[in-house]
């Protein structure tokens, strides 16, 4: 086989090992994989896609997620387990892509524990809220955005705009956070 962007020959093994057992035996609807220090995780998203479901801060839509679980891949036993804290690490889980960072590197304005997701079924408007014009305008970034949390301490899952205190790493906000 050979590189398409240099044409150096690329020696390919026909080998292939199994990491676990199938992911999808009665799990989520929505996976997303994060790799952070060294181990691959799973955040399995359970989302609700009967019935019209209203989380804090976003009008009723489908497929928003009710739950989330993440899991470990423990290489060894082949098996992924769940895991129920992410200590200081932030887990971003887009539908473009995933990747985690240590709230420790942000300083004192973001938390870790928490995962960040990106989901097209959320709407959020905020311009309508009763909030003050300054809030407004620190936030407008996260307003009509399809943006939401969970924190893992103590479980609140909703739209990002609900849970201020924990918006400000994304202040400005990130291009990749419109798209």
């Amino acid at each position: 086989m050979y590189d398409p962007f240099s044409f150096n020959e690329i020696n390919v093994s026909s080998t292939v090992k199994i990491l676990s057992s199938s992911l999808f035996n009665e799990w989520g609807s929505k996976k997303r994989l994060v790799e952070t220090g060294g181990e691959l995780f799973l955040v399995d998203m359970f989302l609700d896609t009967d019935v019209k479901t209203e989380l804090q801060g976003s009008g009723p839509s489908r497929n928003n997620p009710m739950e989330i679980k993440i899991y470990r891949l423990d290489e060894e036993l082949h098996q992924w387990i769940r895991v129920h804290t992410l200590g200081d690490r932030i887990f971003f889980a887009g539908d473009d892509c995933c990747f985690s960072v240590s709230s420790s590197d942000f300083g004192d304005q973001c938390r870790g524990n928490c995962i960040y997701y990106k989901n097209g079924d959320i709407i959020v408007d905020i311009s309508g809220n009763d909030l003050s014009e300054e809030v407004k305008l620190r936030y407008k970034g996260l307003h009509d955005q399809h943006t939401g949390i969970i924190t893992l301490q103590d479980g609140k899952l909703g739209s990002l705009s609900s849970f201020r205190e924990y918006a400000d790493i994304f202040w400005p906000p990130p291009s990749w956070l419109f798209y």
